[in-house]
């Protein structure tokens, strides 16, 4: 999670994969295989233009709600103007995760973004969930 809240453009992920790592004193022998997968997972058409093809980014921005700040991993503004509300997620699906891109959803809309989608991603399988 950290490595890719690092990440604006696909070129960012080795280095902040290896800084992650490098945080936590771990291994190249047994983060490379993480690297492997996040580049195959944001690599992946679905996603590939939420970090490449985007005109405005906002990662891990925080947001203002009523009841404290709220932060999603990545918002994306695409071309089309369709706004892309993207939570990552690294372990078993739960019921309050799309809660919470719900919210944020909410919140952007509140700031008057009207075009907007969100997901839950799970980079690790490339599992991609839309929320409504």
């Amino acid at each position: 999670h950290d490595a890719l809240s690092r990440v604006r453009r696909l070129t960012d992920l080795p280095l902040a994969v290896e800084r992650a790592a490098y945080r936590r004193a771990i291994p190249a022998r047994d983060w490379e295989p993480y690297l492997q997968r996040l580049s195959a997972a944001l690599t992946d058409p679905r996603v590939r233009p939420w970090f490449e093809d985007y005109t405005r980014l906002m990662n891990e921005r925080p947001l203002t709600a009523p009841e404290g700040l709220r932060r999603p991993d990545r918002v994306v503004e695409m071309p089309s103007g369709d706004v892309i509300v993207v939570d990552y997620k690294f372990g078993q699906p739960r019921k309050k995760y799309r809660d919470q891109v719900r919210s944020y959803m909410a919140l952007l809309q509140q700031c008057g973004y009207t075009r907007l989608r969100g997901f839950l991603f799970h980079p690790l399988t490339g599992e991609l969930i839309p929320v409504d």
